[in-house]
């Protein structure tokens, strides 16, 4: 037993060199190498959502009077989802509508007393040239008595003509210069009222000037409540559904602390968001392809 022991290592040994002339020679191929990009993809969950989306708030406060739609409901831009009464608002609006007609009646009467001091003020000119007229008649009759006076007077000392005829003259010159002082007057008075009415025109425009400038005021700020009025109606923005609904009927919203009332969606077109771990981000490059798999849809 133990010999054949000792023996074996031997036989063993001599046994590998056939052995290794029996096997074939291995075939090696040589290739060039060559740069390749290894795929390396991840796997992460994700959600889908609508690409519009909009949480649509009150911005006055007040208690919800209607609600027009609810979830799953289908709406078009500028469709009403709800109304919200704020009487005091309505009563603001009004308070101004009626400023601003009250601004026009202004405007009016202000137009019409413009037109009224203009005609005054024509009527002042008028007056004016006519007392021109009669100074320059008055003046040419004043010459000539005066004339005809100085020419009597020395008709008189020469006895040629009595003294009844010179005091005549000297008479109607006397009056002629009265009514040329007359004429003088009421031009100086024709004057001093075109002057007057000559104001009162300039405070007539700036008076219609302020009430037009009043006229503005007031409809800004009309303008101003009804745009608050329009937030009263909550309008849907654009065309989706309607995916939340957080009012109804009765439910009192305040100033300040406005939550959403609803939420539109449009799902037209949608964005699949993933977070995509941070050993990853950072060999993620704008236009990679993504295989999207929804379980609902499966």
């Amino acid at each position: 037993m133990r010999k054949l022991r000792r023996d074996l290592p031997t036989a063993l040994v001599l046994l590998l060199p056939f052995v290794a002339l029996s096997q074939e020679p291995v075939q090696v191929q040589v290739v060039r190498p060559e740069f390749r990009k290894i795929p390396r993809s991840v796997e992460q969950p994700g959600s889908v959502r609508a690409d519009l989306e909009a949480p649509l708030s009150a911005k006055l406060g007040g208690y919800v009077a209607k609600v027009h739609k609810d979830i799953g409901d289908p709406v078009k831009t500028g469709e009403v989802l709800a109304e919200i009464s704020v009487p005091e608002l309505d009563a603001e609006a009004k308070h101004k509508e009626s400023l601003v007609k009250l601004a026009q009646a202004a405007i009016a009467q202000a137009g019409k007393q413009q037109e009224t001091v203009a005609a005054l003020l024509a009527s002042a000119k008028a007056l004016v040239a006519e007392a021109s007229a009669a100074s320059k008649k008055t003046e040419a009759m004043v010459q000539r008595w005066s004339s005809e006076a100085q020419r009597l007077t020395a008709l008189a000392k020469m006895k040629v003509v009595d003294e009844q005829t010179r005091d005549e003259a000297v008479y109607q010159w006397r009056s002629a210069e009265s009514a040329h002082e007359e004429a003088k007057a009421k031009i100086a008075s024709a004057q001093a009222a075109v002057r007057r009415w000559e104001a009162e025109e300039r405070k007539a425009e700036s008076d219609l000037l302020a009430e037009q400038a009043k006229l503005e005021v007031a409809k800004a700020e009309l303008e101003r409540v009804k745009a608050l009025v329009d937030y009263k109606t909550i309008r849907a923005p654009f065309d989706g559904v309607v995916t939340r609904r957080f009012v109804d009927p009765g439910h009192f919203l305040q100033p300040g602390k406005h939550d959403a009332l609803f939420t539109v969606a449009n799902f037209t077109k949608v964005r699949v968001q993933v977070d995509v771990p941070e050993s990853d981000a950072a060999l993620v490059k704008k236009g990679d392809n993504a295989t999207v798999r929804i379980q609902a849809l499966r």
